[in-house]
């Protein structure tokens, strides 16, 4: 029986990859995917989540990680070595799990964008190599202003200042 990823399932041509943007597992599908996607010629679907939420339905107030510390020793040496093996930048973030939303929303809006793949993965640099804090709007602005997108940042500082 072939085995089908929780984090990705494949639809003909496409693929849909559901991620959250302070999950350390996340980091390394968010900076691979697309490379994978080109090599089995399928299209990359975004698929931004929170899960928080889902963390709260079982009565958790944070990440299993966090909760379980055999469980986050082991997933912090996994990703030293994923990120080893995988050749990617990695510092662990002095704050986890970081809250996501704001990036979240900039996502949801530029989901079918050409921009987003890029998007993501310099949001995840940010967290994860530059130990930021990735739901501010000085992060998400230059991360959008180096995506050269203007007209998302000054929507971006009106609307989360409305907010």
């Amino acid at each position: 029986m072939k085995r089908t990823s929780t984090r990705a399932v494949r639809i003909g041509g496409e693929i849909a990859f559901w991620f959250e943007f302070g999950s350390n597992y996340s980091y390394l599908s968010v900076m691979r995917i697309e490379n994978a996607a080109v090599k089995h010629g399928v299209k990359v679907i975004w698929k931004p989540f929170l899960l928080g939420p889902i963390f709260k339905s079982f009565g958790w107030n944070t990440s299993p990680f966090v909760l379980q510390k055999e469980k986050g020793e082991y997933m912090w040496n996994d990703m030293v070595r994923q990120c080893r093996k995988y050749d990617l930048p990695w510092t662990r973030p002095t704050t986890f799990p970081r809250s996501a939303v704001l990036p979240l929303r900039v996502a949801l809006i530029g989901a079918e964008q050409p921009w987003m793949g890029e998007y993501c993965k310099r949001i995840m640099l940010n967290n994860f190599a530059k130990d930021r804090d990735i739901n501010s709007q000085e992060t998400v602005g230059e991360v959008l202003a180096q995506l050269g997108l203007p007209e998302i940042v000054a929507a971006l500082l009106l609307f989360s200042s409305a907010a």
